[in-house]
């Protein structure tokens, strides 16, 4: 991923962990659709008893992550203890933590990258943001970017999926 920017330290990372699944990326037609089926993987994920600390939504602005939100806080059951939540917060935020599962949601061209990355050094720097999402997971990662936003704007998966090398799935069930 860090390898596509020019202003980088060549060095050959090894992670610790050996997974063998590749990370995936869903593409839905808008933001309803792809809350709920991040809200129905995240309840897949406690049914299999993932800790709810070991999950983590991540986000590039705070308006993109509005929507999903909006329909967590609906569905999802108040917990009493905030120290065992689900993390759901920004991509700068997550430095230094790691979860198990991360879901990484906003990838659109114009939002990650943003549209005001057209210099090459800042668009290397939201490639380096975004590899910080990617290495909070430990086992599991998952990007979504949507067709359509609730004001009708077409977007275009961002072009940081194919960096990832995730495998691209339209229209999940």
């Amino acid at each position: 991923m860090i390898s596509y920017n020019l202003k980088r330290v060549d060095k050959k990372l090894i992670g610790i962990n050996i997974i063998n699944e590749n990370p995936r990326a869903y593409i839905f037609e808008n933001e309803e659709i792809e809350a709920k089926y991040i809200i129905s993987l995240i309840k897949k994920q406690l049914r299999l008893l993932i800790p709810k600390k070991e999950i983590a939504v991540l986000y590039r602005n705070h308006e993109r992550a509005l929507y999903f939100k909006k329909e967590f806080k609906k569905t999802y059951l108040a917990i009493s203890n905030p120290d065992n939540e689900i993390t759901i917060t920004t991509l700068h935020q997550a430095k230094g933590l790691e979860f198990k599962i991360v879901i990484i949601l906003g990838l659109e061209m114009g939002l990650l990258p943003s549209n005001q990355e057209n210099r090459i050094q800042e668009l290397e720097e939201e490639r380096r943001l975004f590899f910080v999402g990617m290495t909070r997971a430990k086992e599991t990662l998952i990007m979504t970017c949507i067709k359509y936003n609730h004001n009708f704007v077409h977007y275009k998966p961002s072009k940081f999926i194919k960096e990832s090398g995730a495998v691209i799935q339209k229209n999940p069930s």
